[in-house]
């Protein structure tokens, strides 16, 4: 979504969006679920939250399973961690 409507371009800014968490024009289209696949506002901010929620997951899954015996559990855990940290990285 963020590729096809170009809205990585809009706001280059991190953490916030134009100065704020939430946009200004998160709901700014009407029917409201038009903001959801055509407001660039939206769908970036939403870009983000889905990154850090993916991220929060992956790494409380890889702090809290760690302890786990087997090397094959840890080492897809470590891998994800890294990778959503590198993504992360990437992003910003």
């Amino acid at each position: 979504m963020v590729a096809g409507t170009r809205a990585g371009l809009l706001h280059n800014d991190w953490p916030l969006i134009d100065g704020k968490i939430l946009p200004d024009a998160y709901f700014q289209l009407k029917p409201i679920w038009l903001n959801f696949i055509e407001n660039t506002q939206n769908i970036q901010f939403n870009h983000r939250m889905i990154g850090y929620l993916l991220a929060i997951v992956i790494l409380l899954q890889f702090r809290t399973r760690r302890k786990i015996k087997k090397p094959d559990h840890n080492e897809w855990r470590l891998r994800a961690a890294f990778m959503i940290l590198v993504q992360i990285g990437l992003g910003i």
